[in-house]
């Protein structure tokens, strides 16, 4: 029986690289990838999930008619909670409509 423990930091940049994946496809309203900034506050919240950064971050459109929020709670996510990173990340992940 293995009883190890993975990798932190292959983990830790398995997701860096699905983070920096998410990001870079996300769409604004003109139909191109979002702005560095915006990238940034939604890594800011990624890295540290306060009330604070959500509220920062929820309304980025990370699609071409769809804010994060919107995506987060088309996963099932609750509405009016504090996400979690994952929750975030799989939104990203799911309502990426360009490729790389």
């Amino acid at each position: 029986m293995d009883t190890s423990l993975p990798s932190i930091t292959s983990t830790a940049a398995n997701d860096a690289e699905r983070i920096f994946v998410a990001l870079a496809r996300c769409l604004n309203l003109f139909s191109k990838p979002i702005n560095a900034e915006m990238r940034a506050r939604v890594f800011n919240f990624l890295e540290t999930p306060t009330k604070e950064n959500w509220e920062d971050c929820r309304t980025i459109l990370v699609g071409i008619h769809q804010t994060l929020w919107q995506a987060v709670i088309a996963t099932g996510a609750p509405a009016y909670t504090v996400p979690s990173p994952e929750d975030v990340l799989t939104a990203l992940e799911n309502s990426i409509v360009v490729p790389v």
